[in-house]
């Protein structure tokens, strides 16, 4: 009997760096201060880079002797079993603040608890409707969906998805959407005649683009860029991150979207390969906690920004209040963490789980 096992493949910093930067749009996108109105597209980003590790996953596969469906049921287990710590708690503390937002009586609030189980093992993407409670498990629930459909192919057919049918697949999808809707701020429509949810369809062109991106990124050398080299992608970088940004502001919902990920394919692809000075700047070895903090984040911003506007009111990110805002982030964040260190700590010293034979 084989053990479900977390694969550790070599850290990149810059990743760290790029998601902590992505999660913190995300959380000015839902305060509604109107820096980035368009943050939704940060989303796309956690896509590629969660395809792109995958693929690292697939290279570094440590069972080999697997057939294809222990495989996938392995990557996807040690997926969960390193986001549960995360969710969890995150699930709970969102739960809490929702609850006072609701007003619930007490009677109300047990009712409910049994509904968490659709935000513990995200299924909102499937249309699996419960208490909608850390507002970003749509993403996490489309995420592992397309990541489960794509391993498979990718690792039995590897070539051949990664430079023909992911690429083609990202560019049908993204089409799809632009002539569906002219933009990217949706995730629980359903395309017109079909049982498709557009946030799985979000997720499976942007995994699509991350796994091109990591084939494409093999041709790469850091060794062979010169002074000069360097100088170049670090302009383009800074351009193109200045455009994602910057177009962010005055294009929340329109076709720019589709160039805004562009944007992103670009500087992932120069920041991951460290061809610039910049992608070499932001890859630190102490960059693991931008990463967990990353994650905090986003798990446990949802709730409480609908918690101090029902209590302050829709413009209480544009008063003072905004530093108590994101003192009590913090807080629950650095909670939010002790806890995930606790649970993690119980599954580590809990019996191995058996779960495929050899």
């Amino acid at each position: 009997m084989s053990e479900v096992q977390i694969i550790k493949p070599k850290r990149n910093g810059y990743i760290d760096v790029i998601k902590f930067i992505f999660a913190l749009i995300i959380l000015e996108f839902h305060m509604g201060t109107g820096i980035f109105p368009g943050g939704r597209l940060a989303v796309e980003g956690f896509y590629m880079i969660s395809a792109f590790l995958m693929m690292k996953s697939i290279e570094k596969n440590k069972f080999p002797e697997d057939n294809l469906g222990v495989s996938t049921a392995r990557f996807t287990a040690n997926k969960y079993i390193g986001l549960f710590p995360y969710l969890l708690p995150s699930v709970i503390i969102s739960f809490a603040l929702h609850s006072i937002v609701k007003e619930r009586t007490l009677e109300t609030l047990f009712s409910r608890l049994p509904l968490l189980i659709y935000e513990i093992i995200p299924l909102r993407a499937l249309r699996f409707e419960g208490e909608y409670v850390l507002g970003i498990s749509w993403y996490i629930s489309a995420m592992l969906i397309a990541l489960t459909i794509l391993y498979p192919l990718c690792k039995k057919f590897k070539t051949t998805m990664t430079l023909i049918v992911c690429p083609i697949m990202s560019a049908v999808i993204y089409g799809l959407l632009s002539n569906t809707y002219e933009h990217l701020a949706v995730h629980t429509d359903y395309i017109d005649g079909l049982p498709i949810n557009v946030g799985i369809l979000r997720a499976l062109a942007g995994s699509g683009l991350g796994i091109f991106l990591y084939e494409i990124s093999k041709s790469i050398t850091c060794k062979n860029i010169k002074v000069s080299g360097r100088v170049f992608f670090t302009i383009i970088e800074i351009a193109v991150f200045g455009y994602f940004l910057y177009t962010n502001h005055p294009h929340p919902k329109s076709i720019y979207d589709y160039t805004l990920i562009l944007a992103i394919f670009i500087f992932l692809f120069i920041g991951l390969n460290g061809i610039s000075f910049t992608s070499v700047i932001f890859n630190p070895k102490w960059s693991k906690p931008l990463g967990t903090a990353s994650t905090l984040i986003v798990l446990n911003h949802y709730a409480l920004i609908e918690f101090f506007k029902k209590q302050f009111g829709e413009d209480v990110f544009e008063t003072e209040k905004l530093w108590i805002f994101l003192a009590v982030c913090v807080a629950t964040w650095i909670v939010a963490w002790i806890a995930s260190k606790i649970i993690q700590l119980i599954i580590k010293n809990a019996p191995k789980i058996k779960l495929f034979k050899d």
